[in-house]
């Protein structure tokens, strides 16, 4: 006859019954691993894009500063600080 089972009886029943299915907690556990795998390539695309921005930053202000800077003002700029190095240490 017809036996009553409890939730945890029936899964145990129909995993027997058909192993090949997967179980709940089974795919809870595959969909929390996809996740945590999504999330984390996410953070990894973010910091590359944060990265290679500030790389463009960098680059674009090095080449104004030399377009803009001459061997006199740039010596100067030097000339100072060393000066302030100087200062510092003494």
């Amino acid at each position: 006859g017809n036996i009553p089972l409890g939730d945890t009886e029936f899964r145990v029943f129909c995993h027997r019954q058909h192993p090949a299915i997967p179980t709940a907690n089974s795919v809870a556990r595959r969909m929390a691993a996809a996740e945590d795998q999504i999330a984390s390539a996410q953070a990894a695309a973010e910091k590359d894009v944060r990265d290679a921005a500030v790389n463009v930053a960098i680059g674009a202000a090095r080449d104004v500063i030399a377009a803009q800077l001459t061997a006199a003002a740039a010596n100067k700029l030097i000339d100072a600080a060393i000066s302030d190095v100087e200062d510092k240490l003494h």
